[in-house]
């Protein structure tokens, strides 16, 4: 993931600044810059210049510079979070997906079942889970069956028990088979 400009506060070693410098540093190079207008730190496309951060003068030949947000934009939930700064004039917005979005499109849309792409094992994954979770809870239900059946041919009146509890002997899904497991989990894959 790409380091972004990120706001922080560094001690200046002079009695005479303030307790601290409030500004960007690059985690690339570790330079610092300050705000040129401390009230619009808050606003897009504002001016930056490089400095000391001893000090928190102005670097010798330095020039402003703009720097804009860079917010993560999730399309799928509609809702936005602030991943730090970065040099240009104005905002940058990225799309991003959740995982829930991802895994339900590589579930939903199977292109390559036979190559190996993560779509593929996105789906597998999935399917596995699925394929354990129903054996899990299958054979629990058949065992809260089975008990369940045998308390009824216990009782004094258990016919009437038996009516009671029903016919059924077994909770049966298709995902049970582990088929997708069993077709697919050994293929070979190099990602």
């Amino acid at each position: 993931m790409r380091n972004y400009l990120t706001e922080t506060k560094w001690s200046a070693k002079q009695a005479a600044r303030p307790a601290y410098i409030l500004g960007l540093r690059d985690p690339q190079n570790g330079a610092c810059y300050t705000w040129t207008d401390q009230s619009a730190a808050e606003n897009t496309a504002t001016p930056v210049i490089e400095c000391d951060p001893a000090t928190g003068e102005a670097k010798a030949e330095a020039y402003p510079v703009h720097v804009c947000k860079v917010v993560a934009k999730y399309v799928d939930i509609n809702t936005e979070h602030f991943l730090g700064w970065t040099f240009g004039s104005e905002d940058i917005y990225l799309e991003v997906k959740t995982l829930r979005t991802r895994v339900k499109e590589a579930v939903d849309n199977p292109k390559d079942m036979e190559g190996d792409s993560l779509d593929k094992l996105l789906a597998i994954a999935y399917y596995m889970g699925r394929e354990e979770a129903t054996r899990e809870v299958s054979d629990k239900y058949n065992a809260h069956l089975a008990a369940q059946h045998e308390r009824a041919e216990a009782c004094r009146y258990y016919k009437m028990a038996a009516a009671i509890v029903g016919p059924e002997k077994f909770l049966y899904c298709p995902d049970y088979a582990g088929e997708m497991s069993a077709t697919f989990g050994n293929d070979a894959t190099e990602l």
